[in-house]
C-alpha cells in the first residue's frame, strides 16, 4: 500500500506547493516534482523524458503529459537539456531537502487517514491485506472520480464507496482529518486539471464554443428536485460557465438537451400526475419524482411545477437541440451504437416512444446519446475538453462508465460524457490558473458534500431496488396491501436527501446500504410500530370515552345537587318567613300550615323527594326552637 500512500501524499503536496509564494505557476510545481524524482536515483545524472514520466508514475502514481514536463524544464536551474536528454546538476541536492521533508510529513498524515478509514470499515467487516489495498485505491478514485454515483474504474472498487462516503461524513468534525481530506481533494482537482489541460500557458479564456448537452437529472437539479445540495452544485457550474463566457471573446459555453431528455422529463411529470390522482403506486428511490409529487393535491399542481421548470429553462437559455438526422448515411461511420453494446449493458433497443421512466426504452439513450456526441464531433479526438465542441453532462453512473470503458482511454483524451464536478473543475482550473486562491474552489465541490451526496444516492437506489422487489411480491399476491403500504412508509421515512443526513444517520444509512436484510426489516418494524400505535390509540380512545362518561355522570350529579340546594334554600326561606308570620300573627298558623306543604309540593319536581315530610320535620324543629309549640 506504499504506492497508494505516496499517491495521496502527492495530491496533498501539490496543493500545498500551489499555495506557496515561491511558485508562480504549475511549471514551478512540476519542476519540483521532477527534481524530487531525479534526485531519488543515486549516482544517476542523465534522464530521458520517458524515464522522468515513468518516475513520476512510479513514485506518485500521477501521469503528467510529456509536453508539460518539457515546458516545466525548459528554463529550470540545475537541469540542462542536451540531445533530448536531461542532465542533472548534483549541486541541486540540497534544494530538494524542503520538498523531501514535505513529502515525509504528508505521507505520515495520509497514513493516519488510511488507518482511520480501515479501522472504520473493520467495525463492519474484516479486511484482508488485498482488500485493504483495494480500499486505498477506491479512496484515490473517490478523490478523482468524475461521478457522484460511483468511486472507481473497477467494479470491485465501488463496493467500498458507501464505506468511504460514510467515513468522510463521520470525520467532518475532526479538524485535523477534515483539513487533510480537503487538501487531498483540492490537490486531486488541481492535478486533474493539469493532466487534461492542453497547454498551461494558454489557460484562462476559452477560444472555442463548447456545447454541453444536459441529461434529465441535471434538469431536475436546476429546480432543486434532487435536494438543495445538488441544486447548488448545478448553480455553481452555471456561475463558472458565465464567468468563463464573460472572460472569453470568442468561445462560449452553451447548454442544450436532446429530444429524448424532453420525453423523459415529460414522462416523469406524467407519472407524478398518476401518483397524485392515485392511479399508480408511489415510487421509492426517485428523489426528483418524490419532490414533484410532494405538496401536490391535484393534477393541476403537477402541471404548475412542469410549467415552472419550462420557464426556468427558458430563463437560463437552455434550449432543445435542433432536429438532426443522426442515422444518415453520412453519419454512419461515426455511429457508436451496436446490438453487441446494447446487449453487453443489458439494454434493449426498442421502437416507439417511451412512456414509463422505468421502462428499458429509456436506458437505450445511455448509448444512443454517447453516439450522438461522437457524430456531432464528427469523430474528432481532442486533447482538451474545452476544444471538444460537444460533450454530454450527466450524473448517471452507467453513462459515465460506458463513456470511459468503451470510448474513453486510449481512444480520445476528451471524454464523450462528463459529470458536473469534472466540467466545473476544468472551468475553475482555467479561471483560477491553478495556483493560489484567487478563485476559491466552489464550496459544493467539497469532499464532504460529495460524501453526503454519494451516501444519499446509494441509500436511495438500494431502498428503491428492494421496494421494487416488494412491489413485485404484492403484484404476485405474496404480500398484502397493508404490508406494502407499511413498506412504502418505512422506506420513505428512511430515504434522505444529502442535506438531511446528520452524523447520527450515518451508521444507520451504512447498515441499510450494506444489508438488504436490514431494509426488509424496515417494513416489519414499521408494521409492529403501526400495531403498537393502533393499540395505544385504541386504548387511549377507550380511556377518553370512559373519562367522558365519568365526567357526564359527575355533571348530572352536580346538577342534581345544585337543584336540591336551591330547593332546600327556598324551603328554609319559606320556613323562616312562616315562623316570622306566626310570631307576628298567631292566628295565621293554621293557614301557613296548609299553604306551605302545597308550595313545597309544587317545587318538588323530583318524585323521590318527599317535601311534605321535610316540611313537617323542619316545622316541628323550628316551632320548638322558637317556642311556638311543643315537640310532638
Amino acid at each position: 500500500m506504499e504506492k497508494e500512500i505516496k499517491r495521496l501524499a502527492a495530491y496533498s503536496v501539490y496543493r500545498e506547493l500551489c499555495d506557496s509564494s515561491h511558485h508562480q505557476n504549475e511549471y514551478d510545481v512540476v519542476r519540483d516534482f521532477v527534481m524530487f524524482v531525479m534526485l531519488r536515483e543515486p549516482r544517476k545524472y542523465v534522464f530521458e523524458l520517458e524515464e522522468i514520466q515513468e518516475g513520476l508514475e512510479c513514485e506518485f502514481g500521477i501521469n503528467i503529459p510529456s509536453y508539460i514536463i518539457v515546458s516545466a524544464l525548459k528554463h529550470s536551474a540545475g537541469i540542462q537539456k542536451q540531445k533530448d536528454k536531461y542532465h542533472l546538476d548534483i549541486k541541486q541536492q540540497k534544494s530538494s531537502d524542503g520538498i523531501t521533508s514535505l513529502f515525509e510529513k504528508k505521507e505520515t498524515k495520509c497514513k493516519r487517514v488510511e488507518e482511520d478509514l480501515i479501522s472504520f470499515i473493520e467495525r463492519k467487516k474484516k479486511l484482508t491485506e488485498t482488500e485493504r489495498k483495494e480500499v486505498l485505491e477506491a479512496l484515490i478514485e473517490f478523490l478523482l472520480t468524475s461521478s457522484l454515483n460511483s468511486s472507481g474504474k473497477k467494479n470491485d472498487g465501488r463496493k467500498y464507496t458507501a464505506y468511504i462516503s460514510a467515513f468522510i461524513a463521520e470525520v467532518e468534525n475532526d479538524e485535523e482529518l477534515r483539513l487533510e481530506l480537503e487538501t487531498l481533494r483540492e490537490g486531486a482537482v488541481l492535478l486533474y486539471g493539469l493532466t487534461y489541460s492542453g497547454n498551461i500557458s494558454e489557460k484562462s479564456a476559452w477560444r472555442n464554443n463548447l456545447n454541453v448537452i444536459i441529461t434529465t437529472e441535471i434538469i431536475f437539479n436546476i429546480m432543486g428536485y434532487n435536494g438543495t445540495v445538488c441544486k447548488r452544485m448545478t448553480e455553481e457550474l452555471f456561475e463558472l460557465s458565465d464567468a468563463m463566457n464573460e472572460k472569453s471573446r470568442k468561445g462560449k459555453i452553451r447548454y442544450y438537451y436532446f429530444s429524448e431528455i424532453k420525453q423523459e422529463v415529460e414522462a416523469t411529470f406524467a407519472l407524478a400526475e398518476e401518483i397524485v390522482q392515485r392511479r399508480r403506486n408511489p415510487i421509492v428511490g426517485n428523489n426528483a419524482l418524490s419532490s414533484i409529487v410532494e405538496g401536490c393535491e391535484s393534477k393541476s399542481d403537477v402541471v404548475d411545477k412542469k410549467t415552472a421548470l419550462e420557464k426556468e429553462l427558458r430563463n437560463r437559455n437552455i434550449k432543445l437541440m435542433d432536429t438532426y438526422d443522426y442515422y444518415s448515411a453520412e453519419n454512419e461511420k461515426y455511429c457508436l451504437e451496436s446490438s453487441e453494446l446494447y446487449e453487453k449493458y443489458g439494454h434493449s433497443l426498442n421502437q416507439g416512444e417511451p412512456t414509463d421512466i422505468y421502462s428499458s426504452k429509456f436506458k437505450e439513450r445511455y448509448i444512443k446519446h454517447l453516439s450522438y456526441i461522437n457524430i456531432l464531433r464528427r469523430g474528432k479526438n481532442r486533447e482538451d475538453i474545452k476544444d471538444s465542441m460537444f460533450v454530454l453532462l450527466t450524473e448517471t453512473r452507467q453513462i459515465l462508465k460506458i463513456s470511459r470503458d468503451e470510448f474513453g482511454e486510449g481512444r480520445e483524451k476528451s471524454p464523450l460524457a462528463v459529470s458536473e464536478i469534472e466540467l466545473a473543475n476544468r472551468i475553475w482550473y482555467d479561471l483560477n490558473n491553478g495556483i493560489g486562491s484567487r478563485v476559491s474552489i466552489p464550496s459544493s465541490f467539497s469532499i464532504f458534500v460529495k460524501a453526503r451526496i454519494v451516501l444519499a444516492n446509494t441509500l436511495s437506489k438500494k431502498i428503491g431496488k428492494v421496494y421494487q422487489q416488494q412491489l413485485k411480491r404484492y403484484q404476485e399476491g405474496e404480500l398484502k396491501s397493508e404490508e406494502l403500504e407499511e413498506c412504502l412508509i418505512g422506506y420513505r421515512e428512511t430515504i434522505k436527501r444529502p442535506e438531511e443526513i446528520t452524523r447520527d444517520d450515518i451508521g444507520v444509512s451504512l447498515g441499510l446500504i450494506t444489508s438488504e436484510k436490514d431494509i426488509l426489516e424496515l417494513g416489519k418494524k414499521r408494521e409492529m410500530e403501526r400495531r403498537r400505535s393502533n393499540q395505544a390509540a385504541e386504548k387511549l380512545k377507550k380511556e377518553n370515552l370512559l373519562l367522558k362518561k365519568e365526567k357526564a355522570d359527575v355533571m348530572v350529579k352536580m346538577k342534581r345537587v345544585g337543584f336540591l340546594s336551591c330547593i332546600i334554600l327556598i324551603v328554609v326561606i319559606i320556613f323562616r318567613l312562616g315562623v316570622f308570620l306566626i310570631k307576628m300573627f298567631p292566628e295565621m298558623s293554621e293557614s301557613i300550615s296548609l299553604i306551605a306543604p302545597l308550595l313545597l309540593s309544587i317545587l318538588g319536581l323530583e318524585k323521590n323527594i318527599d317535601l311534605p315530610k321535610i316540611w313537617g320535620d323542619i316545622k316541628q324543629d323550628t316551632y320548638i326552637k322558637y317556642g311556638v309549640c311543643e315537640k310532638e
